[in-house]
């Protein structure tokens, strides 16, 4: 790895160069990552000043999350993740050149104050790399190449032109200061994108790769888009998940991959929002036996499917024990999802939750519960 550093005023810059073993760029590379203000916790005052807030991630934690979620990074934004302390998104353009730029103002760092950064890299077919660095008054400019090893058994080569396509478009689609600009313009590019994702994912269907379609099709339900009141551009949506397209992109998905970790998931999650939406509010017993129903499914597919499914279709389970007063059952799983993913959610927040229906309902709250 090489690196040097330069002032930058109140932003800091990151410029790295992704290459293969032999020294080659890899081309649209994917950058998550996370920062540490400070590095002291200052920021995110807690019972005495030592414990690390939930959300924040080292780079341990995302190599580990990496990992995990390898059969679907592609899919993941700022507002939609697989896990939240995710907080830096970025993509390397076709020569392999990452320019990624952090806010310090947007982090309230102190000017006088140190914060870390920590980055994996991510491209299929390559085991994830990693950089750390720490920005300081006199370190705002970070410089690197970073080095990708295949994975075993990669056969390298060219990639086929769809997923050519699908990585060019998610870098585009990283431009948010021209995504959310409302004109005509911007409403016709944002659309003739979602057409080249359209036309990637037919491509892979014809090439026979109903995983690449899937991908690029759930990319395609969460497309930003400009939006038309009263016959006038007028407002803009970073995602238009209730969409009839988006909709339709994901069930498509779902269809063409059932068997993928993340799609497996969504496609039980989906069909639990659908039972819901039909119960009575309080549930009635017919609705409680329909959710139980439910229930022995999403368990199933949870064991079958959870170790790569996204938090929010993981956390949904536990929802449903609650919905049916099964506190129990709900506070062994979320036991074991602290264990499985520590920065997953807020886990006390949600036992904090827990305890206090159980007092309301006069349900004794086990003294070990913590």
């Amino acid at each position: 790895m090489l690196a040097g550093v330069a002032v930058a005023g109140r932003k800091t810059s990151i410029d790295l160069r992704i290459v293969d073993s032999s020294g080659s760029p890899v081309p649209y590379a994917t950058l998550w990552g996370a920062t540490d203000a400070g590095a002291s916790l200052a920021l995110h005052p807690v019972m005495g000043g030592s414990k690390k807030p939930w959300q924040q991630l080292d780079v341990d934690d995302l190599r580990r999350i990496a990992v995990r979620y390898s059969g679907s990074f592609e899919l993941a934004q700022l507002s939609f993740s697989p896990v939240k302390g995710i907080t830096v998104f970025g993509m390397g353009d076709s020569t392999g050149v990452v320019r990624q730029t952090i806010d310090t103002d947007d982090l309230a760092v102190p000017s006088d104050r140190s914060f870390h950064v920590a980055l994996v890299i991510l491209k299929r077919g390559y085991v994830p790399g990693t950089v750390e660095f720490d920005a300081t008054t006199l370190r705002r400019s970070f410089t690197s190449t970073v080095a990708m090893s295949p994975e075993a058994g990669f056969p390298g080569g060219d990639e086929p032109s769809y997923v050519k396509t699908f990585d060019r478009v998610r870098y585009a689609l990283l431009d948010d200061v021209r995504n959310e600009v409302i004109s005509k313009k911007n409403a016709g590019r944002l659309e003739r994108l979602r057409n080249e994702l359209e036309g990637a994912a037919e491509a892979a269907l014809a090439s026979g790769d109903r995983k690449a379609a899937a991908r690029i099709l759930a990319r395609i339900e969460t497309l930003p888009s400009v939006t038309m009141v009263a016959g006038k551009f007028e407002g803009y949506s970073s995602m238009t998940l209730e969409a009839p397209q988006s909709r339709a992109a994901i069930a498509r998905a779902i269809e063409l991959d059932p068997g993928d970790d993340n799609l497996a998931m969504r496609a039980v999650v989906e069909k639990g929002r659908r039972l819901l939406e039909d119960f009575s509010w309080p549930m009635s017993e017919a609705d409680k036996e329909r959710l139980r129903s439910y229930l022995k499914e999403e368990e199933a597919e949870l064991a079958k499917h959870g170790d790569h499914a996204w938090m929010f279709d993981r956390l949904s389970v536990l929802y449903d024990y609650e919905r049916l007063g099964m506190y129990e059952r709900e506070y062994r799983e979320l036991t074991k999802l602290r264990e499985f993913e520590p920065r997953g959610a807020d886990y006390d927040s949600i036992l904090s939750k827990l305890k206090a229906r159980m007092t309301r309902e006069k349900v004794a709250v086990p003294e070990d519960w913590r």
